[in-house]
């Protein structure tokens, strides 16, 4: 082989590494965008909710009640249930998004 056929295949070789290594710089920014504006959007929730449970006293789930041992029972028995359907309701949207995923995960793996 002549030496300008030579160059001409390095030229070319070198073209289309370059170009290859351009596009994938590209669609790598551009995943790495997408996963940054989804973050954003995550933190701008998270925030939304964090903000739900203040009051004027603070959080809600930080205010101490009064414990006595004479205090008033049906008070303590329907906080009680409150908190216990607010667990069972928190378990049951948990054990949804679970099933959702499993779900997904059994069809990808088909």
């Amino acid at each position: 082989m002549t030496s300008s056929r030579l160059s001409a295949v390095w030229f070319w070789i070198w073209t289309v590494l370059i170009v290859a290594s351009l596009a994938g710089a590209v669609l790598l920014v551009r995943v790495l965008w997408g996963k940054l504006r989804t973050t954003g959007r995550a933190m701008t929730r998270l925030a939304d909710v964090a903000t739900l449970g203040e009051t004027a006293t603070g959080p809600v789930w930080r205010q101490p009640r009064p414990v006595t041992a004479f205090g008033d029972l049906a008070a303590a028995r329907d906080y009680r249930d409150e908190r216990e359907l607010a667990r069972f309701a928190r378990r049951g949207r948990r054990l949804a998004r679970n099933r959702l995923r499993w779900e997904q995960w059994r069809h990808f793996n088909e």
